[in-house]
C-alpha cells in the first residue's frame, strides 16, 4: 500500500486583502490547513518564499490531525511558478525529501487563492489524493 505525504500549507506574512494575488511575493509566508490522500485527512504547513520573477520555492510539512492520528510526519521540498496571466493561481511541483516516512511518496498541489473565503484551495496530484484547503497564518 502506497501512502501519499500529506499537505499543509503555513506562510509568514501580512493578512491578504479582498484583492487578487498581484505577484509571486504575495503568496510568500505560511498557509496551514488539511489535504485528502490514501492516508486520509492530514495537516499541512506550507511556507512560500519568492524566487526570481513569478517563481517560488516552497518547503511542504505535514503531520497527523487528532481525527487521523495514525498519518505519519515528513518534509519535503517544492518548486513552482505564479501564472502571469492568472496571479490567483499558483501550481507547485515536489522536490526533495527533507524528512521522509517509509512508504510515503510526495505530491504536487494546483490550486486557486479565493479572495471571498481567503483560501488557497485546490486539487493534491498523486495516487489516492484529492483536495486541499490552506488559509495563511494571520501572524506571518
Amino acid at each position: 500500500m502506497i501512502v501519499i505525504a500529506g499537505l499543509a500549507i503555513s506562510m509568514f506574512v501580512a493578512p491578504l486583502s479582498a484583492q487578487s494575488m498581484k505577484e509571486a511575493a504575495d503568496w510568500s509566508g505560511t498557509w496551514s490547513g488539511r489535504y485528502v490522500c490514501a492516508q486520509g485527512t492530514t495537516g499541512l504547513a506550507l511556507t512560500i518564499q519568492r524566487g526570481e520573477a513569478n517563481a517560488v520555492v516552497a518547503h511542504f510539512s505535514f503531520y497527523a490531525l487528532p481525527e487521523n492520528p495514525q498519518a505519519a510526519s515528513g518534509q519535503f521540498t517544492m518548486r513552482g511558478r505564479v501564472d502571469a496571466a492568472d496571479p490567483d493561481r499558483l501550481h507547485l511541483v515536489a522536490g526533495q525529501w527533507l524528512q521522509r516516512p517509509a512508504g510515503y511518496v510526495t505530491v504536487d498541489l494546483d490550486g486557486r487563492f479565493n479572495s471571498e473565503s481567503g483560501e488557497y484551495r485546490g486539487r493534491v496530484g498523486g495516487p489516492g489524493c484529492s483536495g486541499f484547503v490552506l488559509r495563511r497564518d494571520p501572524l506571518s
